[in-house]
């Protein structure tokens, strides 16, 4: 399992050949490679055809398993219709604006933006970078029934968070998992310390799906390496058979690793797969 932003994607937004090569010696040895992000397939498909992968990705933090190049759901975990309502009337009293990610599977509607509270500027960024479209509901009784739903967001400032933060672990409790974290921005917009903060349903994260994916395909996860760098990989690494964190990981992610690999900007997943092929680098079995 390989992670994207800050893992197998240099800060420049592109996939090395070193990485690409590395991709490819590792599947022509029989090698699963699955790509594991917090992006939607519509965000990370062009990064997975530059990478020439294809096949089951696992998209949304571990919330929907897609299929590549045909975008089709293979596999989802959702959050319940009443606590995606919930947890985005907390967000929409804290003054947030707030988006619903779906899975476009269901009537083609992928992303909702909700509330009378404008988007912030990196999230009007991201969504125009990749295209969506965004379906605006002024208010919580116009949206109805709330099928599908993935993943409730907002994006701020980092200290625009506390409050809601403490809001919805307060109202929702274990019935979801709560987080906010660096969010990808354009540099060009002079933000910093801009955070996304993240409702998903408690059982849904990267390695949850994994676990899933290699029960449905006869796969023996016991053989699962696991290499990110992010807040969404700490499980993951954590609970892969060998988990690995980039050199450049947040400390979360470096604290539960069993082995700490080269920076992204050095094609440190490279480095990996070739250390897992000559067998200087194994799986503890």
């Amino acid at each position: 399992m390989i992670d994207l932003d800050g893992t197998l994607v240099h800060s420049d937004g592109t996939v090395t050949a070193t990485n690409r090569a590395a991709l490819e010696r590792a599947r022509v040895q029989g090698i699963d490679v699955l790509i594991a992000t917090g992006r939607t397939w519509s965000e990370c498909h062009l990064l997975l055809e530059a990478a020439g992968l294809d096949g089951p990705v696992v998209t949304a933090g571990g919330s929907r398993l897609v299929r590549h190049p045909d975008h089709v759901t293979l596999d989802r975990i959702t959050i319940d219709s009443a606590m995606a309502r919930e947890a985005a009337g907390v967000l929409v009293e804290h003054g947030l604006g707030v988006l619903v990610l779906r899975d476009p599977d269901d009537d083609g509607v992928e992303y909702l933006h909700l509330g009378p509270h404008s988007l912030h500027s990196v999230s009007t960024w991201w969504h125009a970078r990749h295209g969506h479209e965004l379906h605006s509901l002024t208010t919580l009784d116009d949206v109805g029934s709330l099928e599908g739903v993935l993943r409730i967001a907002a994006v701020a400032s980092s200290d625009s968070f506390e409050a809601p933060m403490s809001a919805l672990q307060l109202q929702l409790g274990d019935r979801a998992r709560v987080w906010h974290w660096e969010a990808v921005s354009d540099p060009t917009l002079g933000h910093d310390s801009v955070h996304l903060l993240e409702v998903f349903n408690p059982a849904a994260c990267k390695w949850a799906m994994v676990q899933r994916w290699c029960e449905a395909h006869g796969r023996d996860e016991s053989l699962v390496v696991a290499i990110g760098d992010g807040l969404n990989d700490v499980a993951i690494v954590k609970w892969a058979p060998l988990g690995v964190a980039m050199a450049n990981a947040d400390p979360r992610v470096r604290a539960v690793a069993d082995h700490v690999a080269g920076h992204h900007d050095e094609n440190g997943v490279a480095q990996v797969i070739d250390a897992l092929l000559s067998g200087d680098l194994e799986v503890a079995r």
